[in-house]
């Protein structure tokens, strides 16, 4: 049942902790990035959260502020953080030029 007095987001994210709504959304966030808008999805090859990212290329997991990482069709990585609160939701982004 969704709420009429909240957003759609809000909505969908009723009855979970802020930690799981924020990884719901980080969730949700990814996917639209990668398969839905036109845009992001041409421009990326893949995106990964921050840990599998980590993983990857032998660092430390640890929480630096970046949700997901994208990997650009242009060999740029990107940071993307993602903020659900209430009443917001937006996802951010800005690259660095990979290295090694």
């Amino acid at each position: 049942m969704v709420a009429l007095n909240k957003s759609p987001l809000e909505a969908l994210y009723t009855g979970h902790s802020p930690q799981e709504a924020g990884r719901l959304f980080e969730r949700l966030v990814r996917k639209v990035l990668k398969e839905l808008h036109p845009f992001w999805s041409a421009a990326f090859k893949d995106i990964v959260s921050w840990s599998e990212h980590a993983t990857r290329e032998g660092l430390r997991a640890t929480d630096i502020g970046v949700d997901l990482v994208g990997y650009g069709k242009d060999g740029k990585l990107y940071a993307i953080q993602t903020k659900h609160t209430p009443g917001t939701a937006l996802a951010t982004g800005s690259s660095w030029p990979r290295t090694g």
